[in-house]
């Protein structure tokens, strides 16, 4: 690890979150800590995100709205929030149901080798490690 032994050594700023990482992992400020005479803001960026547009109805919007002032959030927030959680349980009931299927196949003497491929094919598919 590199010790860094002045704060003018700390790059400004960094070409991606990656290499700022990497930078942080392999510098260690333990000498010069004591240099910091004020807060330091540190920026994070974040990934951007791609914007889609999807049909709802006032009534719909609306109630997002209004539940999302309860919880303290943007309803936007709240909407992508919700897309994610129900696409990770689409995800979750769609391998459920292949692990069924599978668990069948097994059952109906399929060999390891094809229900493996199967199931490798299937993980692939749904990104599932």
């Amino acid at each position: 690890m590199k010790r860094v032994k002045s704060l003018d050594e700390i790059p400004e700023k960094f070409k991606s979150i990656e290499g700022e990482a990497e930078w942080w992992d392999t510098h260690d400020l333990g000498d010069i800590l004591d240099q910091f005479e004020e807060e330091v803001q540190i920026e994070v960026m974040k990934k951007p995100k791609k914007t889609v547009t999807i049909r709802m109805s006032e009534k719909d919007i609306e109630e997002f709205k209004r539940i999302s002032k309860q919880l303290g959030i943007k309803y936007t927030a709240l909407i992508r929030s919700l897309a994610k959680r129900g696409l990770s349980d689409l995800k979750h009931k769609i391998m459920r149901s292949w692990r069924h299927l599978l668990l069948n196949r097994i059952l109906q003497k399929l060999s390891w080798k094809k229900t493996f491929q199967l199931f490798c094919f299937i993980s692939d598919i749904l990104k599932i490690n």
